[in-house]
């Protein structure tokens, strides 16, 4: 009891902490959005040749028209009655568009990162236990070319490969084949609906849309993991403890899995924070090459229209959620290495 009161007063310390840090993310996206080439009052004039007056008064409704200090006190506000704002180009309500699209993102992200975790911790364990091999060398291209090419080359070199040329992909055209009608909307991720509604046709349909993007994003995610798991093992099976182990006569299995990866995991979750955080920018490239109707492609649209709300909503929601995996990669930290202390 006493421990699980400490965790939730750590939480509680590292929520408080990151208020400061949300408020200037806040402050800065409000600004840049008001200072950018371009006026959506001009951009929701009826006519390109709209008369002053016309415009002077979209800019009214829409807020616009007071300086820019008193238009952020008004933001915030509304923030605080959790109104982000609405979309002038959907014409919905900020939250609502972001709540019906955030089970696409957040299906793509999930399962690309624990394709990526799946890959790269045993191949960077084998590349660590045979240094200077065939494997190790592969690795280690591997390792380099994931970092080197950007996602969305990579990307668009999948779709061409398994797509156009081989034909074993379907056309990269959303979450689900057009003349498939999606399963009950339950959790928004689709893989589960059609599994709880029963629909093995849009499951597999769900699943073979997904295997192109979300493969393309566990490569950028891949690359710096196996690299660091493959350094992380190589320095702990040269630890002291591991050499005590061996000679103690424990099994080499236990020794690599118990002594070797265990320690080795502290350094993997603090590239892995970082890498994660990175993999929601990518997403965003991502989502556009293969028509992904997620947040990122919604607020990126957003931005190429001028529509400030769902831009702030969407900058503002990716913040939350690096707060939130920050903490998770702190709480991991105690799971992997008991040693560690949490302040």
């Amino acid at each position: 009891m006493a421990g699980l009161m400490r965790i939730v007063a750590i939480v509680a310390r590292r929520l408080a902490a990151a208020v400061p840090a949300l408020f200037g993310v806040l402050v800065v996206t409000f600004v840049l959005m008001r200072i950018l080439p371009g006026d959506p009052a001009s951009l929701m004039a009826s006519s390109p040749s709209a008369g002053p007056e016309e415009i002077a008064e979209i800019r009214a409704r829409l807020g616009l028209d007071g300086p820019i200090p008193e238009q952020f006190l008004v933001y915030l506000g509304d923030l605080a009655q959790g109104d982000l704002g609405q979309s002038f180009v959907t014409g919905q309500p900020v939250a609502t568009d972001l709540m019906e699209r955030l089970p696409a993102s957040l299906e793509l992200i999930l399962v690309a990162l624990i394709a990526a975790v799946a890959v790269a911790l045993p191949l960077g364990v084998a590349a660590a236990l045979r240094p200077a091999t065939l494997l190790d060398h592969g690795v280690r291209v591997v390792g380099t070319l994931g970092v080197a090419i950007p996602t969305f080359v990579t990307g668009l070199l999948l779709i061409y490969v398994f797509y156009y040329r081989l034909g074993w992909a379907p056309d990269p055209t959303g979450r689900l084949d057009v003349f498939l009608d999606p399963p009950p909307r339950i959790t928004g991720f689709l893989l589960v609906d059609s599994l709880l509604a029963a629909d093995p046709a849009a499951f597999r349909a769900a699943a073979a849309q997904l295997v192109l993007p979300a493969a393309t994003l566990a490569l950028f995610v891949m690359a710096p993991l196996v690299r660091i798991t493959r350094a992380a093992m190589l320095e702990a099976m040269a630890s002291e403890h591991v050499r005590a182990a061996r000679a103690l006569g424990i099994g080499r299995r236990r020794v690599v899995l118990v002594y070797g990866l265990r320690t080795a995991l502290v350094p993997v979750l603090t590239v892995a924070g970082t890498v994660i955080s990175t993999l929601l920018g990518a997403s965003v490239l991502v989502e556009k090459v293969f028509a992904w109707p997620g947040i990122a492609s919604y607020s990126l649209d957003a931005l190429a229209a001028g529509d400030f709300a769902p831009v702030q909503g969407f900058v503002l929601l990716m913040a939350l959620i690096y707060v939130v995996l920050n903490l998770v990669i702190d709480l991991a930290y105690r799971l992997a290495d008991p040693r560690v202390t949490l302040a």
